[in-house]
């Protein structure tokens, strides 16, 4: 099995000045073979996104210009769907060093309205159901014995 260990990111303290639980997050590439570019940075793990990639301000801009592949809606906990551009990319874990571990193409989600891009690029559940994820609340394990090609 290969496996990437990545350690959970102190988060600090919400608006009440309680602690907030430390967060499993993994370091990702995206790569998108029409165009010649590597987009590098962290996504926060999250079992509750139904999607792929859920982009953050820095990652939208990325696709900017760009016509997507189509579009969805998700459910937000507020009093409106979210409306999202759909775009696709190869996506890979960094592991050590320079050292990657592909993971196949993955949708990204740009949602339409600013006001719904959240901080921080979120990895849901149609990435993180085809490996094996282990939080133990210290360190965050992602592996896989063999991946299979996903095609989104």
């Amino acid at each position: 099995m290969i496996e990437v260990v990545y350690n959970y990111v102190e988060d600090g303290i919400d608006r009440s000045g309680k602690r907030i639980p430390d967060i499993p997050v993994a370091w990702i590439i995206l790569h998108r073979k029409n165009e010649n570019r590597k987009i590098l940075g962290p996504c926060i793990v999250d079992t509750g996104f139904d999607g792929g990639i859920y982009a953050n301000p820095e990652l939208s801009l990325n696709f900017e210009g760009i016509p997507p592949e189509g579009t969805e809606w998700f459910y937000s906990a507020g009093d409106h769907d979210i409306e999202c551009d759909v775009y696709s990319a190869e996506c890979f874990l960094l592991r050590s060093g320079e050292e990657t571990v592909p993971l196949g193409k993955v949708r990204v989600y740009i949602p339409v309205r600013l006001e719904d891009l959240p901080e921080e690029t979120i990895m849901g559940r149609e990435v993180l159901n085809s490996l094996t994820v282990v939080l133990d609340g210290k360190n965050l394990k992602m592996g896989y014995e063999k991946l299979k090609q996903r095609t989104p």
